[in-house]
């Protein structure tokens, strides 16, 4: 029973600590039409390292997620988690993503040596 209420509780968090921040514009020179991009939104622990193998570094400012235009389609990433209880490099993580929606990739600690990562269809 503590458990479901306690990642009710962190979901909550999440939105509405993303409500009060801002977002980081960070560019990224695709060469793809307008109507074949999605907005990725980037929490504030997470660094983005590599986008499909290619190096990048997508991160918000200290109170604000990042916010990239991506291709449609399937990608995988490599990310640096940090944060002050603890850090984590090199996670490699998988999602597709449709043309003209939002998303935000989230990070959520579970244990000092564990985090889930996730890709939420919409704005936290």
């Amino acid at each position: 029973m503590k458990r479901p209420l306690l990642v009710f509780i962190s979901v909550i968090l999440f939105m509405l600590a993303g409500c009060a921040m801002g977002t980081t514009n960070i560019p990224y020179a695709a060469s793809v039409p307008a109507e074949k991009l999605c907005t990725l939104r980037i929490v504030p622990t997470l660094t983005v390292t590599q986008f499909n193998g290619e190096q990048v570094k997508w991160v918000g400012d200290f109170a604000s997620w990042g916010e990239v235009q991506i291709p449609e389609g399937s990608h995988t990433f490599t990310l640096d988690y940090s944060a002050a209880h603890g850090y984590q490099r090199g996670l490699n993580f998988t999602a597709t993503f449709v043309a003209g929606r939002t998303y935000s990739m989230f990070a959520q600690p579970m244990t000092q040596k564990s985090i889930r990562v996730g890709i939420v269809d919409g704005t936290l």
